[in-house]
């Protein structure tokens, strides 16, 4: 059959649309969102305001509570080849068990979305074990200090071998990321001793801080308290605009 121009037109036409759909509907997958869209996507999906626990959803592990050998095994039970992200609000826990859930992180190249707080062991171990790190409005990244890096007194010989595994343990997992253990170790410069008494004794680093010093990077967003009365809520004695974008190019050499 032979066509006539204003056929060929109307083909023309009916193909131009068919490429835009096949476009339209391409750029609108989950693949190519920005990676802010996703996490955000993703602590929505989490709602963990309305939930405690540990629970997966789609390619994400939800994380509410503390940092437990029961929590923690949940999470390696769930933390499969096909998880990608975890959303986590937590004011920390366990140190052994906070390790091995970083380890994982580690292999399986996760993101972290933090909601809320991410303090102590979450802050120290699952924060940097991250490929991709996001903080949602109004979250907070609290450190402490790390463990004692000598054995308490008092303890049994069982006790003992636990505590020197540990530290091992943590050895091990920041020479895996490359990261100095100092990382848990140093206060800030400004760091009040007195003032931290009177607040909860949590300090908060700028993502400028975390590049340059200690050469943590996939920072993607974050917010920190820009008041002393915000900064009172973890005791931060840093206080800092949002950031985002990690470039590092702030850091001097």
């Amino acid at each position: 059959m032979q066509l006539t121009s204003e056929s060929c037109q109307r083909h023309r036409l009916l193909l131009s649309l068919a490429f835009c759909v096949i476009g339209f509907t391409k750029g609108a997958s989950a693949e190519d969102e920005p990676p802010l869209n996703v996490a955000s996507t993703a602590a929505q999906e989490c709602n963990l305001e309305g939930v405690k626990g540990v629970e997966v959803t789609g390619k994400t592990i939800c994380f509410h509570g503390l940092i437990t050998s029961q929590s923690s095994t949940k999470f390696l039970e769930l933390a499969t080849l096909d998880i990608s992200m975890l959303v986590i609000s937590s004011h920390g826990g366990d140190v052994s068990e906070a390790i091995k859930m970083a380890n994982r992180m580690v292999d399986l190249k996760m993101s972290v979305v933090v909601v809320g707080w991410c303090m102590s062991s979450c802050a120290n171990y699952i924060f940097p074990a991250a490929t991709q790190k996001f903080a949602m409005p109004r979250s907070y990244i609290g450190w402490h200090g790390g463990p004692s890096r000598s054995i308490p007194t008092g303890m049994t010989e069982e006790a003992q071998h636990n505590y020197r595994a540990m530290l091992d343990a943590q050895s091990t997992f920041f020479s895996k990321i490359g990261v100095s253990e100092s990382y848990v170790y140093d206060y800030p410069e400004s760091f009040d001793f007195e003032k931290a008494k009177r607040n909860n004794g949590f300090w908060t680093y700028s993502p400028e801080q975390l590049r340059c010093k200690y050469h943590i990077h996939g920072i993607m967003s974050s917010w920190l308290p820009f008041s002393d009365r915000e900064g009172k809520r973890t005791g931060s004695l840093e206080s800092n605009e949002s950031s985002s974008n990690d470039n590092g190019s702030n850091c001097s050499n």
